[in-house]
């Protein structure tokens, strides 16, 4: 899985086509806003330095200006202009790599015309149009490299053909050049490997995610088969064997009888899961209350007294559906054991959710289980149900009978 996620080292990008194409839908999104705004500031600074130019290079005001608001300007309002439409997406970083090499040229060409005495001040704007590009443009590493050192070198070849900068100046704009590429390519490398990363990760989740829900929904589906395809199983063959055989099974009101309360069994499995599963707004208030709904239910039906606490700490979220389905599954096969075999004339149920764990506590005042007797398939079937979502489960029978179910959550 983690092949596809592979970088180029010097492009950044993924070798995964498909993977790019996510990444590059993934960055357009959480980019464009910020973009917006960087493109604005640029506007601004762009516009705002030519106020400087009658006092800076009074000899070049008008070429200063004719580049920053009839060339510079109007380019960069088409640019923003353009980024609240559809196919901007598709060229962000064509517009975003033409605006730096548009604006770092316009300094370059201002320099040309302006007084040998004051044109070596103007590579500052150089610069902060290099580390403009690298940190704060959101254009990538690869296109913000081929544009800041093709301005960097058209500067050097314009100051030492063109201008005749004198040599000291040369050679001290060259150095404050280079060293802000450099460091603007290490920082625009790190940003955007962390930009790549954080995908990465964020992708790498939804999958896992996305295979947690499908590995739930199996699980769910062998649950039914297993649960419900047991028991219309036994619908259907004490079905047929009474209309086959009827001597065999004596009183047809028993079987009836059996078969409503086997369809009632049924109806309440399928219940249970249907309000369940993929259920949103559904938190563990709410398996609380089924809690104590279902148990007040059926043992006040068989004169047994029931009293139950619970708490809920922690972030509400929305729970595994299956530690949800398992862990009712087990509160109602220790319930049904209880009216069944206990003789217990009081269950007292605890309920601890915690943000590391899960503790379900379910105690009776009945006859409890004989250390030494044969387990029945009541029992199995719990250690079975809290095994299957990692969880551990402790039966004593000493005094009455105490169920203790612990799930972890981390």
């Amino acid at each position: 899985m983690f092949g596809c996620y592979k970088m180029n080292f010097f492009t950044l990008k993924f070798k995964s086509p498909e993977i790019e194409s996510i990444f590059l839908d993934y960055y357009y999104n959480q980019s464009i806003r910020h973009i917006r705004v960087a493109l604005f500031f640029g506007l601004f600074l762009y516009v705002a330095f030519g106020f400087l130019d009658p006092y800076v290079i009074p000899e070049a005001t008008s070429e200063s200006w004719f580049i920053r608001y009839v060339i510079f300007t109007p380019y960069i309002t088409l640019v923003i202009i353009s980024s609240f439409f559809k196919y901007f997406k598709n060229l962000m970083q064509s517009f975003l790599f033409t605006v730096i090499l548009l604006g770092g040229m316009g300094i370059i060409v201002i320099t040309i015309h302006s007084n040998p005495k004051t044109n070596y001040l103007y590579y500052a704007g150089l610069i902060i149009v290099i580390m403009f590009s690298y940190t704060f443009l959101k254009l990538r590493f690869i296109y913000a490299s081929i544009a800041t050192w093709t301005l960097v070198i058209l500067y050097e070849i314009i100051s030492f053909e063109v201008v005749k900068m004198p040599t000291a100046f040369f050679i001290n704009n060259t150095f404050f050049l280079i060293s802000a590429n450099l460091i603007g390519m290490s920082a625009c490398y790190q940003m955007e490997v962390s930009f790549r990363n954080n995908f990465i990760q964020q992708l790498t989740i939804k999958e896992l995610g996305e295979k947690r829900r499908q590995e739930e929904k199996e699980m769910i589906m062998k649950d039914l088969h297993d649960g419900i395809g047991g028991i219309m199983t036994n619908i259907s063959l004490l079905t047929e064997i009474s209309q086959r055989k009827p001597d065999l099974v004596g009183d047809r009101s028993d079987v009836l009888t059996t078969i409503a309360e086997l369809s009632r069994e049924a109806i309440s499995e399928l219940r249970m899961v249907i309000n369940n599963l993929d259920s949103k707004d559904r938190d563990w208030h709410d398996f609380a209350a089924d809690l104590k709904n279902f148990g007040g239910i059926i043992l006040s039906s068989h004169g047994i007294s029931f009293s139950i606490h619970t708490s809920v700490t922690g972030p509400s979220e929305a729970p595994n559906t299956v530690i949800y389905l398992n862990l009712l599954r087990i509160y109602k096969e220790a319930l049904t054991n209880v009216i069944k075999h206990s003789f217990a004339h009081n269950v007292i149920i605890d309920f601890d959710k915690k943000i590391t764990d899960i503790v379900l506590k379910i105690h009776d005042d009945g006859m409890g289980i004989p250390a030494e007797g044969p387990k029945g398939r009541g029992i199995l079937n719990m250690r079975k149900r809290a095994q299957e979502i990692g969880a551990q489960i402790d039966i004593n029978g000493a005094k009455g009978t105490t169920i203790i179910v612990a799930v972890p959550l981390t």
